[in-house]
């Protein structure tokens, strides 16, 4: 949410629709490959700006594929930023841990609020992880991209001009 206007011209936030059902993934500090890294060019053609007035919110599954345009403006553009979950719902940190092939990642079962206890791209100093796996980051191929997003594209064609 953001706390001002927000345009293409400070920043929107652009969203790839219905990203979050391609293919899912973990997300872990301190890096990961996104799962779009080799058909970028493609992506671009597919994303939709959200521009907010102030008040304004937008709720999303983390699985979207999500960023904002440069700000060009010359100000700060300044947002709020929420996570929600089920309260039953077990709240994991996953740290790639980038030694071997494919990267061992650790799991750690935290508490909500102990995610903001450590620093940006850290993991838990105070205790071992609950787990610990190999995992093969997912890269999305042009042909998967092509084959989800045309056809998409076709339906939507399709349900505007009745045909």
């Amino acid at each position: 949410m953001p706390l001002h206007e927000v345009s293409e011209q400070n920043g929107a936030l652009r969203i790839l629709k219905g990203s979050q059902n391609f293919i899912r993934n973990i997300r872990c500090a301190p890096e990961f490959p996104i799962l779009y890294e080799h058909v970028m060019p493609q992506v671009y053609q597919h994303l939709t700006a959200i521009p907010f007035k102030f008040g304004e919110a937008v709720i999303f599954d983390y699985g979207v594929l999500h960023g904002s345009f440069p700000n060009v403006s010359g100000s700060k553009r300044i947002n709020a930023i929420v996570g929600l979950y089920s309260a039953d719902a077990p709240f994991k940190f996953y740290y790639n841990t980038q030694q071997g092939n494919p990267p061992l990642i650790e799991e750690y079962h935290i508490k909500p609020e102990e995610f903001l206890t450590f620093a940006v791209g850290a993991k838990p100093s105070s205790r071992k992880p609950d787990r610990i796996f190999p995992y093969t980051f997912p890269q999305i191929t042009a042909k998967q991209f092509s084959q989800k997003y045309s056809t998409a594209f076709w339906q939507r064609v399709k349900q505007l001009c009745s045909f």
